[in-house]
């Protein structure tokens, strides 16, 4: 499938572009926010390095949600 085929590998730079990020330690901790099969692929393609900064995560998919119902999602896991 040639669309699953194009989410993978943006999937894949996405965790490339984290895996440069963290270590140039530009963070400490990672809240995961995907949809479901979206959060498989993240976990499949992540180095454990990366993995194990993962805080987080909350399998939704908010692309198109206002910036408020994002803030109520991740009001739970940033209070820690």
């Amino acid at each position: 499938d040639p669309h699953k085929h194009e989410e993978r590998e943006f999937t894949r730079t996405v965790v490339e572009w984290l895996a440069a990020k963290s270590q140039e330690g530009q963070f400490e901790r990672l809240v995961l926010i995907a949809a479901p099969h979206a959060l498989g692929d993240l976990r499949d393609l992540m180095p454990k390095t990366l993995a194990n900064k993962v805080t987080a995560e909350i399998p939704k998919n908010l692309v198109r949600s206002p910036v408020a119902d994002i803030e109520r999602h991740l009001a739970d896991v940033l209070a820690v």
